[in-house]
């Protein structure tokens, strides 16, 4: 599967790393064991940096690096999705410091605008996941960081994903399904175009 992925992009300037799995589980042997040995063969490969991702737990993020200490990915990936976003300096100041001196990106940040997949955004949560933006991006900035990733960029319709996810998955866009914005898709095209945070 490497292979056939790898060689299809090989060379693509759209790509700047491979994460070889998202949200590894840092409990399993099993999964640490083939990350072990997918790291080193992934390289035999591509030039490309490797990434390995944990969501935002600072404990599982801990355990994540501390198995892999001797086959460290290139870059460690940490995904925050934390309700609270004066979590986000503190959370990713630590997940810097727990992850060096591998780089760190926040490869995934987002907040739901929306608990029923069926149900509309709300507009309350919608300018909590403004604010919740502001201040993941401010805390990357202001560590030295890339810009964190927003998960995702659409909202997803009513009934296309899996019986499995909450309904609260359907809103982490900063597009409603309309096609309309949410105010922290204003406030980051100005942050990625501008490197600003408005206040």
């Amino acid at each position: 599967m490497a292979r056939t992925v790898l060689g299809q992009y090989h060379a693509d300037p759209r790509i700047v790393f491979v994460e070889i799995q998202n949200e590894m589980n840092p409990a399993s042997a099993r999964a640490m064991g083939w990350a072990q040995d997918m790291i080193p063969f992934v390289r035999t490969m591509s030039d490309l940096p490797i990434a390995v991702s944990a969501r935002g737990d600072l404990s599982s993020f801990l355990a994540l690096t501390r198995a892999l200490r001797t086959s460290a990915p290139d870059i460690f990936s940490f995904h925050f999705f934390a309700a609270v976003p004066g979590l986000a300096l503190r959370s990713i100041y630590w997940a810097q410091r727990i992850a060096a001196p591998t780089p760190l990106f926040v490869g995934e940040a987002g907040f739901s605008t929306g608990l029923l997949g069926s149900s509309a955004s709300d507009p309350t949560r919608e300018r909590a996941q403004d604010l919740f933006f502001r201040a993941v991006e401010s805390a990357t900035q202001y560590l030295g960081l890339p810009p964190a990733a927003p998960w995702t960029f659409r909202d997803f319709a009513a009934g296309t994903l899996c019986s499995c996810a909450p309904g609260a998955e359907y809103h982490f866009g900063l597009i409603r399904t309309d096609g309309t914005v949410k105010p922290a898709f204003t406030t980051l095209a100005r942050f990625f175009k501008l490197g600003l945070i408005s206040r």
